[in-house]
């Protein structure tokens, strides 16, 4: 049995307070849902955009969603629009952005690609037209939790999306004792959601820390703190150092670090990206087995 599944009932529990109020998206019967609203939150590098759009709900209902379990939804693009699986247009996965309480809308923050498919779709919707989604995935009596006491976040990109509320979930609980967000961009033109950030940080100076790193920034206005480059084992170990012990070797890399018991890591990318991260991860010791936060969680916003 993985190690979180008997935090299934947890998950079932959080969404059943606020079930009277909540728009039922059966994960697999899409319904229409109208985009209300639309802002551009980023130009973006190499020319993607990112957007907030705002789909209307039922009147007096909320998305009811536990975006710190990893939910997310999928939106169906219309026939001949998207890529292809054996069941016919694919659907893809997007996780909400706005606070899963909030009556009569939701939001989606996407980020649009050049070569994307369901991303240039909802770009191209005008307010008043509609969008197919269905959801929550996964469903709640399969969502896997593995619990900890030091929670890294290395996110790609648009992927703060999922990590935000990841981390705002796991701030709140008082047994995790430090949250530390890796996010990494192209420049930052691609950052969104820093505002929201920042707030995190005042409301937990002591457990919450962020440290954003730049791929192709130029060095000459790389923000104050911020790292260039890209990830690898060596900066992981010096970034997460509190989140391991050492074990006498020579060097910082393969035996020389063992996580500590409550060392959890949720990587949020797609899904090639996210098995990348952990793969820079196991010279440090950390194996998904053990030490992945959301064991049958998404394997990023989704989307393209």
């Amino acid at each position: 049995m993985r190690a979180g599944s008997l935090l299934r009932t947890a998950a079932n529990t959080a969404n059943t307070a606020t079930a009277a109020a909540t728009t039922k998206m059966h994960r697999l019967n899409f319904q229409p849902y109208t985009l209300i609203a639309r802002e551009t939150l980023a130009g973006g590098s190499d020319d993607a955009p990112v957007r907030r759009l705002t789909f209307a709900l039922p009147p007096g209902t909320s998305l009811g969603y536990n975006l710190g379990l990893g939910m997310r939804l999928k939106v169906a693009m219309p026939p001949g629009t998207g890529a292809k699986s054996y069941r016919g247009d694919k659907p893809r996965s997007y996780s909400p952005t706005s606070d899963p309480a909030r009556l009569g809308s939701f939001d989606l923050t996407v980020k649009v690609y050049p070569e994307g498919t369901c991303s240039k779709y909802l770009d191209g919707l005008r307010v008043g037209e509609t969008a197919m989604m269905g959801g929550p995935l996964p469903p709640p009596d399969r969502i896997f939790y593995n619990p900890g006491t030091h929670i890294g976040l290395l996110v790609l990109g648009i992927g703060i999306t999922e990590g935000l509320w990841v981390a705002k979930s796991e701030l709140a609980r008082p047994s995790v004792q430090a949250v530390k967000l890796l996010h990494a961009c192209r420049t930052t033109d691609d950052v969104v959601f820093a505002k929201e950030v920042a707030e995190l940080l005042q409301q937990y100076p002591t457990r919450f820390s962020v440290r954003y790193i730049f791929s192709r920034q130029d060095p000459a206005t790389l923000p104050a703190g911020a790292l260039t480059g890209r990830m690898n084992p060596d900066l992981l170990a010096a970034e997460f150092a509190s989140f391991f012990e050492t074990t006498g070797m020579p060097t910082r890399t393969s035996a020389a670090l063992k996580p500590l018991p409550g060392t959890r890591f949720l990587c949020v990318g797609t899904k090639a990206q996210k098995h990348d991260l952990f793969d820079l991860l196991a010279p440090l010791g950390v194996t998904r087995a053990a030490n992945e936060l959301l064991p049958s969680g998404p394997g990023g916003p989704g989307g393209d």
